[in-house]
């Protein structure tokens, strides 16, 4: 199975300056059944508009 995600969220600070954030994220899962009690599932999430920095995360999960 593989599951495509992509999301976008609006932020805000109530400092003086007015920080507000428009952050955005993209991701991909993969799940696969390697045998009949054992599936495995892969992610990658890609995070982007934080301020003009760029950062992802890697993810590995084992399911019984």
């Amino acid at each position: 199975a593989m599951l495509l995600t992509g999301s976008h969220a609006t932020g805000s600070t109530q400092l003086p300056a007015g920080v507000v954030v428009t952050p955005w994220v993209v991701g991909a899962d993969v799940r696969f059944r390697v045998y009949q009690g054992l599936t495995v599932e892969l992610g990658r999430s890609y995070y982007f508009g934080f301020e003009g920095q760029r950062f992802g995360t890697i993810t590995f999960q084992l399911f019984p």
